[in-house]
């Protein structure tokens, strides 16, 4: 067993920047786009894949309390940002090992440049399905860990933000 210390998330997060479909005006719902199951495996023109995580990027196997900023291994309890996201999108999966989600790790979601989270809980809370409308059938247990694959939409921008935990 991997021994985690001054650890905070593994988080994978999955998200679909799309280019046009969002800037037409037209309401986010994100769940019209999340339902057309037969489009999930098809590129469209100017659509991106891409995750974010808090992978060792050294290639070591300390896969935990590595963000996009502070840079590196982090071991103090700070403010750290897993990830920031320009342009239109759609967060599809949000996932977290269980000795993590179980860990009440902060989790902030700011959207479209907000200077207040929208989103600002704990993982407990989400995977638990106490917060807001994250629930069955979107919040489930699979790959050993936690996931959420509750859609996520936003316009111009999402910054998500933990505090790295020396617990």
């Amino acid at each position: 067993m991997h021994r985690y210390n001054g650890i905070l998330i593994a988080v994978l997060v999955c998200v679909i920047l799309h280019s046009g479909s969002f800037v037409s005006g037209e309401a986010v719902t994100g769940y019209d786009v999340y339902s057309d199951w037969e489009s999930w495996a098809r590129l469209k023109p100017g659509m991106r894949a891409g995750m974010a995580s808090s992978y060792d990027r050294s290639g070591g196997n300390a896969d935990y309390s590595h963000y996009e900023f502070p840079e590196g291994l982090v071991t103090e309890e700070t403010v750290a940002t897993v990830k920031t996201i320009d342009g239109p999108g759609m967060v599809y999966r949000f996932w977290m090992p269980h000795v993590m989600g179980r860990r009440q790790f902060v989790v902030r979601m700011y959207f479209d440049g907000e200077s207040t989270a929208r989103i600002d809980t704990d993982s407990t809370a989400i995977f638990g399905e106490s917060y807001g409308y994250f629930s069955e059938p979107f919040i489930t247990t699979c790959a050993g860990g936690q996931v959420c694959y509750e859609p996520i939409g936003f316009s111009e921008s999402l910054r998500i933000e933990t505090v790295n935990n020396s617990n």
